[in-house]
């Protein structure tokens, strides 16, 4: 879905594969029937931005792409979390995933 396997996906399917199995469904059927797709990548972008975690960051991008978000939405939850991780926050966010936030698009299409 997002055109990249994060690091951590490869090593619990090696290592623990139920864990990496429960884990996916937790969050993907948490949300599945009262809240839109879009809130699983724009809270965990959020969060990650908020505490500084690049790999976290990346991946949410990528997944708020593959879900169609626009780069309003995604710059929205990257602004609020600034407000609590300090504005050195986007410098992390234009590192690491500043190319992908670059290819959203303005509108929703």
């Amino acid at each position: 879905t997002m055109g990249e396997v994060p690091k951590h996906v490869w090593w619990l399917g090696k290592e623990r594969p139920n864990l990496l199995k429960a884990y996916r469904s937790r969050y993907e059927h948490a949300i599945r029937d009262s809240l839109p797709a879009q809130m699983m990548p724009y809270l965990k972008l959020h969060y990650n931005v908020t505490r500084g975690f690049r790999e976290g960051i990346r991946e949410n991008a990528l997944l708020a792409r593959a879900l169609g978000m626009t780069r309003q939405q995604v710059l929205n939850a990257i602004c609020s979390a600034v407000l609590h991780a300090g504005e050195e926050a986007f410098t992390v966010v234009e590192e690491v995933a500043g190319d992908v936030i670059a290819c959203l698009p303005d509108e929703a299409g």
